[in-house]
């Protein structure tokens, strides 16, 4: 039985499986760059409540698995994750930009 989450309007058990790529499917994402990118990405699920169930980085897309509450739509969730990640590995990592 899968635990549900409570509010105080609702019992919820909502999980979004999200899949992104970096532009042009670039295979980027490998080594510290993966290692980075994870931290990052739980980094940003902690300071949302939300609850990471499976993170894979593959070298040339993420899926992610993240439980979350009904306020967060998957657009923001996106938004998030993709907006932070990418400017955070863009100032750490500048011989990887992608111009």
């Amino acid at each position: 039985m899968k635990k549900l989450e409570k509010s105080r309007s609702a019992t919820y058990n909502l999980g979004y499986h999200i899949i992104f790529c970096p532009k042009y499917r670039r295979k980027v994402l490998t080594g510290e760059l993966e290692v980075r990118l994870k931290e990052i990405i739980h980094q940003i699920a902690a300071e949302n409540d939300w609850q990471v169930a499976t993170l894979e980085v593959m070298p040339d897309h993420v899926h992610l698995f993240v439980k979350v509450t009904p306020q967060d739509s998957p657009h923001d969730i996106l938004a998030k994750v993709k907006g932070r990640s990418t400017l955070e590995l863009r100032k750490e990592y500048t011989s990887h930009k992608t111009h």
